[in-house]
């Protein structure tokens, strides 16, 4: 059994290969990394991706987040990830709602959670791609929040 800072240790690199293959735009890689995340927990990685998610938007939006900024990352999104064949505008929406708590995540069917963590890579990579060190820290806050999260759920 690991000790629960190797899990996160593993979490956390594994999330990090996944954006540095969305920004290396290796498509072969990614899978590889992708694949590496899908053995994971996935609601664990789905949870870490979008507070990370959520945290680096409310860091770039302070005043709120409104229709414009949302167009604007789908958009920066769909561009910089053409090379990913199965990139979907409307998963890269869900990633963003979910972040943001306007979706349950648990409604997903587990085949889509994959996908999922697949796309909420590429918004990382994109929140992320003026400043890729930023991702270190948003990733350690979101799974010191996971951790904190599950020690209150236990009995």
């Amino acid at each position: 059994m690991r000790a629960p800072s190797d899990a996160a240790e593993e979490l956390r690199a594994a999330i990090e290969a996944a954006v540095e293959r969305v920004r290396s735009a290796d498509l072969d890689q990614f899978l590889l990394a992708s694949a590496l995340l899908s053995s994971l927990d996935l609601e664990r990685v789905a949870i870490v991706q979008a507070a990370a998610i959520r945290s680096l938007l409310e860091e770039r939006h302070p005043d709120g987040l409104d229709a414009d900024d949302v167009r604007a990352v789908l958009t920066r999104c769909a561009q910089a990830a053409a090379w990913y064949p199965d990139l979907d505008v409307a998963m890269l929406l869900l990633v963003l709602s979910g972040a943001l708590g306007a979706v349950d995540p648990d409604e997903q069917p587990p085949a889509g959670r994959s996908l999922l963590t697949q796309h909420a890579s590429v918004v990382l990579a994109d929140l992320t791609a003026a400043e890729p060190a930023l991702l270190a820290g948003h990733l350690h806050r979101s799974i010191a929040e996971l951790r904190r999260a599950q020690t209150i759920e236990m009995p």
